[in-house]
């Protein structure tokens, strides 16, 4: 997934490529991915979601919060 609008709660993104937990549905169990910087020159995306296992219908517009454990990293908006 391609997010847009990514915010940190420590300010500051995290050294990428790096690997944690996410979720894009309210009580969805958590799901492993890695994070990157996105390769793609848009402002507006710049921030890689690589999910290990399929998602099932992602769609634009949804909010992606990924976590460490029970903390909270940060999230960013479906493109």
């Amino acid at each position: 997934l391609l997010l847009k609008d990514a915010h940190w709660v420590f300010g500051a993104a995290p050294h990428m490529p790096f690997k944690c937990c996410a979720r894009i549905r309210y009580r969805q169990p958590m799901q492993s991915c890695r994070i990157a910087k996105s390769k793609i020159k848009n402002k507006k995306s710049n921030v890689v979601v690589e999910f290990q296992n399929a998602q099932w219908a992602p769609a634009p517009g949804q909010s992606v919060v990924l976590y460490s454990g029970s903390e909270v990293l940060g999230g960013g908006v479906i493109v």
